[in-house]
């Protein structure tokens, strides 16, 4: 155990000792760290002793001729590794290597965009960024400021309306296009219909919010009203409740084609004009210039653009 250390705080210690300590916990072995940071081995050795000694913890140790970090040093390693990330970032803004990335995003969105952009995303990070973890959370667009203000939310997805708040960025994802879709069977399948049975019939409406969304704000705005019978807050369930009731719905086309249901539903004529909803990425201006983050909504960006060429 190492000698106790006394008065620690961050002004005491050398910042040179955390990228020392950073580099051998990426490397798992003093011989590697040396060389990457073009040193000897004593002297990263000899840094390390003295942070063992102001950290009162052995950081490292060799069990069986295996090297390991020590619980403190595990705990310790995200918020340094981050914190150098950041630094190096202020300075060189261009620094950033995905594959020693690590840190933990905290995304914003519906099941049905998370299944368009934040899933085919992590895909990637497995391969090219395997210490950077992406946490879904729940939200709903009219809280979505709040939530990137407050740090709650790192990024927000989803069909927003216009964002006028100065601290926000924006940028969009893709294109929705809307399809108005009830079970195979239901009895206005095969009947006549126009605006008025749309209106009547009885709708299914995902909302993660509770509240009114896109498709009710566009039919406000014609000056018409549905009646709403059932609300869910996940995309995913819709076309399965809609196959257990005479409920219709109004849907991203994408999430009737690809449920395991599609072929038990009928897509039929809009009798009135829904424009396609537009999804965009939001997030805060303090974020702009983080590596991490911005090397995120590059790579959201790059799988949108490839996918919304697939479609064509």
């Amino acid at each position: 155990m190492p000698l106790q250390g006394t008065n620690v705080t961050p002004k005491n210690i050398d910042l040179n000792l955390l990228r020392i300590f950073d580099a051998v916990m990426s490397e798992m072995s003093v011989t590697r760290a040396a060389r990457n940071l073009h040193m000897s081995q004593p002297a990263v050795s000899n840094a390390l002793n003295r942070l063992r000694y102001l950290t009162s913890d052995d950081l490292f140790v060799k069990t069986h001729g295996v090297f390991s970090a020590t619980p403190r040093a595990k705990l310790m390693w995200p918020a340094i590794h981050e914190s150098l990330a950041k630094l190096d970032a202020a300075v060189d803004p261009d620094i950033f290597d995905p594959a020693s990335a690590i840190a933990t995003l905290k995304f914003g969105m519906s099941d049905f965009v998370a299944s368009q952009s934040v899933i085919p995303l992590y895909v990637i990070l497995e391969k090219t960024a395997p210490n950077i973890s992406i946490n879904l959370l729940p939200h709903n667009v009219e809280d979505m400021t709040q939530s990137l203000e407050n740090g709650y939310l790192d990024m927000a997805a989803g069909v927003h309306r216009n964002i006028e708040d100065s601290a926000l960025r924006t940028a969009p994802l893709g294109a929705v296009p809307y399809v108005c879709v009830m079970r195979r069977d239901h009895p206005l399948a095969k009947a006549r219909f126009d605006r008025e049975v749309f209106l009547n019939a009885r709708h299914l409406v995902v909302s993660t919010s509770g509240r009114q969304g896109f498709i009710d704000r566009q039919l406000e705005e014609q000056g018409f009203k549905r009646k709403i019978g059932l609300i869910v807050n996940h995309f995913a369930v819709a076309p399965h409740v809609l196959l257990q009731t005479d409920l219709i719905s109004v849907l991203p086309k994408k999430t009737v084609e690809t449920s395991n249901c599609f072929e038990q539903l009928v897509i039929v004529q809009m009798p009135i004009t829904i424009r396609p909803g537009i999804i965009r990425l939001a997030w805060h201006a303090r974020t702009e210039n983080i590596p991490v983050h911005r090397w995120i909504r590059e790579s959201l960006f790059a799988l949108c653009k490839v996918a919304a060429v697939k479609e064509i």
